[in-house]
């Protein structure tokens, strides 16, 4: 440990073998405790600035903060495509156990900033991994934005998982379909805006005038298989003039080992 700055040290160790797990390209961020605010970050005692993202090493997670800072959050994707988000980390934690048995249900957990550019597209520097069977995704908001509008999807489908959220309230933002009703209010139908992206969910939009089945339209989710690495990316839809808004993009998946195959 250093005088001015406090290493963190995580080996990640398997729940079942109890063995050391030996992972060169899983990857982990850091933020503040209880914030999705970047945490500052060196990769040694010397102050050298660590980018973040960063890639474990022989399965090792090893970083420093400044001595000031007691506790931070972090969120870890392993190679194997598992996701852990462990809150409040002190120094003195220094092993991640690991199910990579898990195929069932991940959640991984990612911060996003409305301090970036409109219409700038922002690479989280995650991708998902092959296998995973992406079932919903949605946003927290801890810190309300003046620009409306977040976009959440994969390299190529930018709003591929969701199509300009609103982020201008706090609070936990998990959407349906819009339904609207026509102006007599003798019908309900679906819209053609839909906040859930194509890759999520499919639809058919109705008529204002619809009165049959039919007409009104269609919604239903669905999910979306990942059959090689993806980049995760998000873009700020609206100008921002605060340039302020923040928050956690949430991804549940399972995964299907075979799917890369």
């Amino acid at each position: 440990m250093s005088a001015i700055y406090t290493e963190f040290y995580l080996q990640l160790v398997n729940t079942r073998t109890k063995s050391t797990i030996d992972d060169d390209t899983g990857l982990y961020t850091v933020m503040t405790a209880g914030s999705p605010v970047a945490a500052t970050c060196y990769s040694d005692a010397n102050g050298t600035s660590l980018t973040l993202p960063g890639t474990m090493t022989d399965g090792v997670i090893r970083f420093f903060v400044a001595a000031s800072v007691t506790t931070v959050d972090i969120s870890v994707l392993t190679a194997g495509g598992q996701s852990y988000f462990i809150q409040a980390l002190t120094p003195s934690q220094h092993r991640v156990d690991v199910n990579e048995d898990n195929t069932i249900q991940n959640t991984l957990i990612l911060p996003y900033s409305m301090a970036s550019a409109c219409d700038a597209l922002w690479d989280t520097g995650f991708d998902l991994v092959a296998g995973m069977k992406v079932k919903d995704v949605w946003l927290h908001t801890t810190t309300a934005s003046t620009g409306n509008g977040l976009l959440v999807g994969v390299s190529g489908t930018t709003s591929g998982f969701l199509a300009t959220v609103s982020t201008t309230a706090t609070g936990f933002k998990i959407h349906g379909s819009p339904i609207y009703t026509n102006a007599t209010g003798s019908a309900n139908y679906i819209s053609s805006t839909q906040i859930r992206g194509s890759l999520l969910s499919e639809w058919s939009y109705g008529l204002a005038t619809a009165s049959v089945a039919g007409a009104k339209g269609y919604w239903s989710r669905k999910s979306y298989l990942v059959t090689a690495a993806t980049s995760l990316v998000y873009m700020v839809a609206a100008t921002n003039s605060g340039g302020t808004g923040s928050g956690y993009i949430y991804i549940e998946y399972e995964l299907c080992p075979t799917a890369g195959n």
